[in-house]
């Protein structure tokens, strides 16, 4: 939960810079996440939609937690 808090957090920090350079998103991406922990997902992981002023991007992945023995608990995020 914590780590999907600071992926919206990187994600809607790149959207409102107004950068639309696909490589450049994915680098700030990258960046954001190397100094929020962010393991779960990397800036492949991201469905990058832009046009002439705008960008959207999205994403969609799963988070197991281990219980005991053969239990876990999987936690499925998306942002659309």
């Amino acid at each position: 939960f914590i780590e999907n808090a600071a992926i919206e957090r990187s994600i809607k920090s790149i959207e409102s810079s107004g950068e639309t350079s696909l490589g450049n998103i994915r680098q700030n991406f990258d960046a954001n996440a190397s100094v929020n922990n962010i393991r779960s997902i990397t800036s492949k992981d991201l469905v990058i939609n832009r046009n002439e002023n705008n960008v959207k991007i999205s994403y969609d992945y799963d988070s197991s937690v281990h219980l005991f023995r053969n239990v876990s608990i999987v936690f499925s995020y998306t942002n659309n």
